[in-house]
């Protein structure tokens, strides 16, 4: 659990560093219904418990060279 903000609002602030708003984010959550709607910018939705084939595979995906 995040302690200060959720996952939605955390991707709500824009980064202080400009460097970062391009790093993909993956989103993990226990709660289906806490999935983000298109109104919080995310690149993958994973859903707890963690399917580690499926998260492998993610991170290949925004990982290669």
């Amino acid at each position: 659990m995040m302690p200060v903000m959720n996952g939605a609002e955390f991707r709500r602030e824009p980064p202080t560093d400009p460097s970062l708003a391009n790093i993909p984010v993956v989103v993990f959550s226990a709660h289906a219904a806490d999935a983000p709607s298109k109104r919080v910018a995310i690149d993958v939705f994973l859903p707890k418990p963690l399917d580690v084939d499926r998260l492998l595979a993610t991170l290949a995906q925004y990982c290669a060279e």
